[in-house]
């Protein structure tokens, strides 16, 4: 199978773009925030990092300081990537665009031994995000809850360590990004985006 892997911190444009060069190439596209929540749906005591997020309310998860948030944020999707692998692997598509936070660049050689693969990672500036988050539903309703205020500035400085892991990780394995700029400009990043997948071509 030939693989699209769009990776990157939460709320830096990838389910846009990913549904959008889906809708433009004729391609699948998954979102891999819903296989999250499929493989948090079905864990057990076993996959102690994701069973925390099926036993536990979100607001009390996201009381701890960010830098452990992040490290369990991390060790979250070492736990899915068996399944996300076995997964991939049972599909009968040809071609597909795969986008989600959990594509750490640790793990693209695993997809490398089945596939063919481009890949890209996705930038954004933290002002950015926290506007993109406070458009969400569940952080207004957090907002209304006790600790909530706390509970969404520990997310976010969480998603700032991540972003920070990230481009560290996509330096050291030497894989492309792309900067998405902020003037809402999404035709724009969607060309970038093409160039570096090398998408064109497969159309």
């Amino acid at each position: 199978m030939k693989l699209f892997l769009i990776g990157g911190r939460p709320c830096s444009g990838k389910t846009t773009l990913a549904r959008k060069l889906g809708e433009k190439y004729h391609i699948g596209v998954n979102h891999l925030d819903e296989f999250t929540q499929e493989c948090i749906n079905n864990s057990t005591a076993n996959n102690p990092n994701l069973y925390k997020w099926k036993s536990m309310n979100l607001i009390e998860l996201l009381q701890k300081e960010p830098h452990e948030l992040f490290c369990e944020y991390v060790r979250t999707y070492e736990e899915m990537l068996p399944s996300l692998l076995r997964a991939i692997n049972k599909s009968k598509m040809n071609v597909s665009i795969l986008e989600g936070s959990i594509l750490l660049p640790k793990f693209i050689d695993d997809f490398k031994k089945n596939h063919e693969i481009r890949v890209c990672y996705l930038f954004i500036d933290d002002d950015f995000v926290k506007e993109r988050y406070f458009r969400r539903d569940y952080v207004q309703v957090m907002l209304g809850e006790a600790n909530g205020n706390n509970a969404i500035r520990n997310l976010l400085e969480r998603d700032s360590l991540f972003s920070e892991y990230i481009n560290n990780e996509i330096e050291k394995y030497a894989l492309p990004k792309l900067v998405i700029n902020t003037n809402g400009d999404i035709e724009f990043d969607l060309k970038n985006l093409e160039v570096i997948l090398g998408i064109g071509e497969h159309s």
